[in-house]
C-alpha cells in the first residue's frame, strides 16, 4: 500500500488536491529559461501539465516506438486558450512561443499535426542543456 499524499501548504495552493510541477534550480536559472516571456514559461508549465493528462500518445499510438515514451504529448492551440494562456485570436503567438521553446531546447516537434489537421506530438527536451549559461 502507497503512502497518503500530503496535502500542500496554504501558501502553495488553494486545493489539497492539487497537482505538482518540479522546476530544477539548474533549469530556472539557465539562460535557456531566462530568456522566456511570462507567456513562454507558462506555456511551458502547460506542456508539463500535458505529461500527466489521460490521453497520451503513448496511449493512443502504442506500436509506434518513437511516441511510446512517457515524455511526449499532445498540444494544440484550443487546449492553450482553454488554459487561459491565449486568446481565440492569437494562434500565432501560440505557434511563435511553442517555436521560441523549441529554439532553446525545452521540447522537441515529433510530428506536426497542423497539415493533417490531427493533434501535435511534442517530447520533452534536455537540448536546454546545451545552452550558453
Amino acid at each position: 500500500m502507497g503512502r497518503a499524499r500530503k496535502p500542500f501548504p496554504p501558501w502553495q495552493s488553494s486545493r489539497t488536491d492539487d497537482g505538482f510541477n518540479m522546476l530544477s534550480n539548474t533549469l530556472t536559472h539557465s539562460d535557456a529559461f531566462r530568456c522566456l516571456s511570462g507567456k513562454q514559461k507558462s506555456l511551458y508549465l502547460l506542456c508539463m501539465q500535458q505529461l500527466n493528462t489521460g490521453i497520451t500518445p503513448r496511449k493512443v499510438y502504442p506500436k509506434v516506438e518513437s511516441v511510446c515514451r512517457d515524455d511526449t504529448f499532445f498540444l494544440i492551440f484550443t487546449t492553450a486558450c482553454n488554459d487561459g494562456l491565449y486568446k481565440a485570436k492569437s494562434e500565432s503567438t501560440f505557434r511563435r512561443d511553442m517555436a521560441k521553446l523549441q529554439e532553446v531546447g525545452l521540447i522537441q516537434c515529433i510530428s506536426n499535426g497542423k497539415s493533417q489537421r490531427t493533434k501535435s506530438i511534442y517530447q520533452m527536451s534536455a537540448g536546454w542543456h546545451k545552452q550558453k549559461n
